[in-house]
């Protein structure tokens, strides 16, 4: 669970804050860490929970830490969603970049 030190570094915390957080041995949190021993499901679900990101990025399985489902979306941008989808590959090319373009202005 390679993900898991970068999310308590990213936090600042050592690995006995979480153990006393979670009611977790700091030397399962370490062998979770360096790959020598792997979290149970429930474990797993609370480690996701406290770092507020889903089980797939955890576990290294998506670079997605929290994924959007549909009731984030408003209906506008359900139906901008819809409508990219439908476009060429060229279009999307065109769209990506003016979506880049307005961000760059936003920055500047």
């Amino acid at each position: 669970m390679l993900k898991l030190r970068s999310l308590r570094e990213g936090r600042k915390i050592n690995q006995q804050k979480i153990a006393m957080d979670l009611q977790i041995s700091q030397a399962s949190i370490s062998k979770y860490e360096i790959g020598s021993a792997e979290p149970d499901i429930s474990t797993i679900l609370r480690l996701a929970e406290y770092f507020n990101v889903s089980t797939d990025y955890l576990l290294g399985k998506s670079e997605t830490k929290i994924p959007m489902t549909r009731s984030d979306l408003t209906d506008a941008e359900i139906d901008h969603l819809i409508i990219y989808k439908s476009l060429s590959k060229s279009q999307k090319e065109k769209t990506d970049a003016y979506i880049r373009g307005i961000l760059d202005e936003s920055k500047g």
